[in-house]
């Protein structure tokens, strides 16, 4: 079924299913028979669109002669479909985005709609053309840094900078006010700021070779016509946008490589596994880091528990499609672990289960969905988590701790609590990484246990 790239980012944002639009785009996309230039404009429209929700609505607001809240889902996911492609798509035309996007909305039966969503996104076309060709200085409130161009608007649309700097900037960067106003009480302006850019970046897909170095997986994925780059520091092939599907590239059904945030391979870096030991990694679903380690030291062997049965299955494909040898899943709950109470480990993987605030770019929707109350929810299973993770560590032994997060509480907090609790263990090293235009971010710390004393005559 054909369908056109506008028309399918409406439905796939519209889709009434629990889950992420990650899937649901998914989902459509695989049934579309769109071709791949338009497979990618679906793709960058949904996911722009998510991403950039809250600065889009602030922009309707100004725009729209009714409250935001009482337009129906269907136009209002249109207005920002088509606003997002005015803002952002630079080779889109502005009169085919507003046009294109009005068709999407009465392609799911709100003619009805056409009229009021068409002279919304015309007059703000109009409204920008008209100041840029006005030229003049910026007011914050009318401005916005879009891509390579700035976008001049010809009324307020965000909020008075110096009256309300975490809503000015929350508005202009899309992000929860809670959250911009926590990074600015933690971290300061200029680097608060750095952060929410950050979530905004649209990272490139990283593969992590297997089985081969990078220059061999690139070289095979420019053949086949794939364009990527090297990322020198990590070691890991960064695609092109518009590569297509990852499923469909040169050696993926073969394990050549897997999907991999260059800053998660630093996880498995840190806890340096040793052939012939066994590690036990807790919340390893889907099995990313699992195979990681199982690259890292050939002839390791690796219990792999997790809690979510789907999850596991998701990890047994990823092994058997890797080759991966050595993993050993196990389905189960990491505070109710079913080995006896002495079985102890030389290293010990907790990937926590966290807010995902230094991945914000790879998940676009985590942002709308995090709460506040949330991070301290999370932090108290995570210490808990530690805690039992900890216990499995035998004498000698290392744990390493890691999280998607920014935060604190759930980082070094976490950390400190567990060595409280726990004279015999001490922190050996930890590393808090930034997202940045190319990867996300991410917390690790490495805690080693002290040996076994010896017994004296």
């Amino acid at each position: 079924m054909t369908s056109s790239p506008r028309s399918l980012a409406l439905s796939a944002l519209l889709d009434p299913r629990p889950g992420y639009v990650e899937d649901h785009l998914a989902d459509r996309l695989a049934s579309s028979g769109l071709a791949l230039r338009d497979r990618a404009l679906a793709t960058e429209i949904v996911l722009g669109t998510v991403r950039r929700r809250g600065m889009l609505d602030a922009v309707l607001a100004a725009y729209s002669n009714r409250p935001l809240a009482d337009v129906h889902p269907f136009v209002l996911s249109a207005l920002r479909i088509g606003l997002y492609q005015v803002l952002f798509l630079t080779r889109v035309p502005r009169h085919a985005a507003v046009g294109e996007s009005v068709e999407a909305l009465k392609s799911v039966a709100m003619e009805h709609a056409a009229g009021f969503a068409n002279g919304v996104l015309r007059a703000l076309v109009r409204d920008l053309e008209r100041e840029a060709a006005a030229g003049g200085a910026t007011d914050p409130r009318r401005t916005l840094a879009a891509g390579n161009r700035t976008a001049r608007f010809g009324r307020d649309v965000f909020p008075d900078p110096s009256v309300d700097l975490a809503g000015h900037l929350a508005a202009v960067h899309s992000h929860p006010r809670w959250l911009a106003l926590r990074w600015l009480a933690r971290l300061g302006r200029e680097r608060a700021e750095d952060l929410l850019r950050a979530g905004n970046a649209s990272l490139p897909v990283a593969l992590r070779p297997h089985g081969r170095g990078p220059d061999d997986l690139a070289r095979a994925l420019r053949e086949a016509g794939a364009g990527c780059r090297i990322d020198e520091a990590s070691g890991a092939v960064l695609l092109d946008h518009g590569s297509g599907p990852v499923e469909d590239l040169p050696g993926y059904a073969e394990g050549r490589f897997m999907v991999q945030d260059p800053a998660q391979t630093r996880v498995g870096r840190a806890l340096a596994p040793r052939p012939g030991e066994t590690v036990l990694e807790l919340a390893a679903a889907p099995g990313t880091k699992s195979c990681h380690l199982a690259d890292l030291a050939p002839g390791v062997r690796i219990v792999a528990v997790d809690a979510g049965r789907g999850r596991l299955g998701r990890l047994l494909e990823n092994v058997r499609r890797v080759g991966a040898q050595g993993i050993w899943p196990v389905a189960a709950d990491a505070l109710a672990l079913p080995f006896p109470p002495d079985a102890a480990f030389p290293a010990v993987l907790l990937d926590a289960p966290c807010s995902n605030t230094a991945v914000l770019a790879r998940r676009v929707e985590v942002r709308w969905r995090l709460e506040p109350e949330r991070i301290q929810e999370r932090a108290a299973l995570q210490i808990s988590l530690a805690r039992e993770a900890a216990l499995r560590v035998a004498p000698g032994g290392r744990l390493v701790y890691s999280t998607c997060s920014l935060e604190s509480e759930e980082n070094e907090e976490v950390v400190r609590g567990l060595i409280a609790g726990r004279p015999d263990l001490s922190l050996d090293a930890e590393e808090l990484t930034c997202p940045s235009s190319t990867s996300g971010g991410g917390y690790w710390a490495r805690v080693v246990r002290e040996p076994a004393r010896g017994r004296h005559p």
